[in-house]
């Protein structure tokens, strides 16, 4: 686990998200680093194929029930 931390951390490190820098990364702690690159990819969680396709296709109909 400690060395996927660590790939982590170089891929932040590399290329930092808007408003931080490396140097900001390097002290971050475990936890702080996992909490942070959960955060960025959280909608990656739901955009799988199915769902994707599967919630656009209930909201289109509910947007066409509604304009029935």
């Amino acid at each position: 686990m400690k060395s996927n931390i660590e790939k982590l951390r170089k891929k932040y490190m590399d290329n930092p998200p808007e408003g931080m820098t490396s140097k900001d990364i390097r002290n971050m702690s475990e936890d702080e680093l996992l909490d942070m690159d959960f955060f960025l990819n959280e909608n990656d969680l739901f955009a799988d194929e199915a769902g994707v396709t599967a919630l656009a296709g209930h909201r289109a109909a509910i947007l066409f029930n509604r304009n029935l």
